[in-house]
């Protein structure tokens, strides 16, 4: 084997070389970039789930203090009561209202005397 044969040989060990390194850069720079990814991707959603945390517990402590069904079917029947009460009322006053009118014609009518 001559010289320019060696030479053939260096030159290709080296491209070898070179990008084994080269191939070798690629992949550890793209897994950093990936795991920065990850890291950034990671602590957004910390801070989303620690936002909607705070917001579940405002809520969870609002709707402590909400009325239930119960509560609300104990409102309806206390409504339903006071309907019929003030219907009552008003049967009660449109009698007293014909009272009234009859007395105000009578003095009307009799005013005149």
């Amino acid at each position: 084997m001559g010289f320019d044969a060696w030479r053939f040989w260096w030159d290709i060990a080296q491209f070898a070389v070179t990008a084994a390194v080269g191939f070798y850069v690629y992949i550890s720079n793209r897994q950093r970039v990936t795991q920065e990814r990850l890291v950034t991707l990671e602590r957004e959603v910390d801070g989303r789930l620690d936002d909607h945390a705070e917001r579940i517990t405002k809520l969870e402590g609002r709707v402590e203090y909400l009325p239930t069904h119960g509560d609300l079917q104990s409102i309806r029947e206390g409504l339903s009561a006071q309907n019929a009460l003030i219907s009552g009322m008003a049967e009660s006053l449109a009698a007293l209202r014909q009272s009234v009118d009859r007395i105000n014609d009578y003095l009307l009518s009799n005013s005149h005397r």
